[in-house]
């Protein structure tokens, strides 16, 4: 997964040559060069502000990241839970805390985000997240009736789409 955070670009759920798959893994290259991703923890990754942090805990894999909330620079969904990300500058870059423990998704296509609001489907129904918080979108008739219809066994194939003319998430 990947998105844009301030001057960065940010990965989430990533593989590669040296630590294989790290699915809880969340890595950014340089700052203004998305093409720039020096060894981590050499000198020339700090003087360009590029590092990672896996967010290891009960929250599972990170199944989607989004950038540009109102309360927060970026927020990391895994299946359990939702991290978010703050910028703090050099010698940390980032700042990453849980903000929802109970609450991730099972569901990556999901996620979208329409300005500084994502919504996603829990394992309880449908959610607003601003950065800060969730709350409950669907609560009742929504959620009941799409649990009812929904197959279980198919949540990786969900999607989501955003028609912000009609103010309606699909």
């Amino acid at each position: 997964y990947i998105t844009r955070v301030r001057d960065f670009v940010m990965l989430a759920n990533t593989t590669d040559s040296v630590s294989g798959a790290t699915p809880q893994r969340v890595w950014w290259p340089a700052i203004d060069d998305p093409t720039n991703f020096p060894t981590v923890g050499t000198t020339t990754a700090a003087a360009v502000q590029s590092d990672y942090q896996d967010l290891v805990g009960e929250g599972g894999w990170n199944q989607g990241i989004v950038g540009g909330l109102s309360g927060a620079d970026v927020a990391i969904f895994q299946e359990r839970c939702i991290w978010r990300g703050q910028y703090v500058g050099p010698s940390a870059i980032f700042s990453f805390s849980v903000v929802e423990s109970a609450r991730g998704t099972p569901a990556p296509g999901s996620i979208i985000s329409v300005g500084p609001v994502v919504y996603y489907l829990a394992d309880d129904g449908f959610y607003a997240f601003d950065g800060a918080q969730s709350r409950s979108i669907g609560v009742n008739k929504v959620d009941k009736t799409f649990w009812s219809e929904v197959d279980t066994s198919y949540l990786y194939r969900i999607t989501s789409a955003a028609d912000p003319l009609n103010k309606v998430i699909y």
